[in-house]
């Protein structure tokens, strides 16, 4: 083998290992970068379905216990924060996920002052006024948590990362319940809703916007009378029909 042709050859092998070794370490960097995508977004969904659990366990039409529990159900939006921090999201998702922390630390500052409000007079007499307006924020405010932790979903599936998003599907507290009806406009006239930011666009959130969650909404209504009927008598059925 000539001089020549062994310079070449050591020059071929030279260039063919940098260039594995750069590819090597562009894969390192991306596999990293997808394990921060899977991490992030797991403690977000993780910190938002625990939000969404304690509270509809905290439903106020349970009475007064469950509007005592209220007190201790500030929501956690730590790993929220991270996700905006650290992910390249699209803008509107961003715009929307920066409203929704807003308003939802709005509403738990309302809450706060209902509690201590009702906390005065629990014990001489029931003020029907101040808890119809803590059902109000209660409900939005689950409305709120809920669709966090669903856009969370959403862009966990958006990227691939289809395991960090199942848990949200075995968990009963992101159920969309029942809403009562026109209740979005009848929230709005009270000065909820107002200013919304537009809901994001790209297709993988479809599933949970707002018009979506309403005809949920219809659904869980729909199985709940259904279960309901199916344990009336059969007389009491009957009667129903006629009515």
């Amino acid at each position: 083998m000539s001089p020549e042709t062994a310079v070449a050859l050591m020059t071929g092998l030279l260039a063919a290992a940098t260039f594995w070794l750069a590819w090597e370490a562009r894969k390192a960097r991306r596999e990293a970068s997808r394990e921060d995508e899977r991490r992030i977004l797991r403690a977000a969904l993780s910190e938002q379905l625990d939000n969404c659990r304690a509270w509809t366990s905290r439903d106020p039409a349970r009475g007064e216990p469950a509007i005592r529990n209220l007190r201790g159900a500030e929501p956690r939006l730590a790993a929220v924060t991270v996700l905006l921090d650290r992910l390249d999201l699209p803008p509107d998702l961003v715009a929307y996920l920066i409203w929704l922390t807003s308003t939802i630390g709005d509403h738990w500052g309302r809450i706060e002052k209902l509690l201590d409000e009702l906390a005065r007079i629990w014990g001489a007499g029931r003020d029907g006024a101040r808890e119809s307006r803590l059902m109000d924020d209660w409900r939005v405010m689950v409305e709120h948590l809920q669709v966090l932790a669903a856009l969370t979903v959403a862009e966990a599936r958006r990227r691939d990362l289809v395991e960090v998003a199942k848990p949200n599907d075995v968990v009963p507290w992101t159920v969309v319940s029942q809403r009562p009806e026109r209740w979005r406009e009848l929230l709005a006239l009270d000065g909820f809703g107002r200013g919304d930011p537009p809901f994001p666009t790209d297709p993988a959130f479809v599933s949970v916007a707002p018009s979506a969650r309403d005809r949920a909404g219809a659904s869980t209504g729909a199985r709940q009378e259904a279960v309901l009927h199916e344990t009336l008598s059969p007389r009491l059925r009957g009667l129903l029909r006629r009515r």
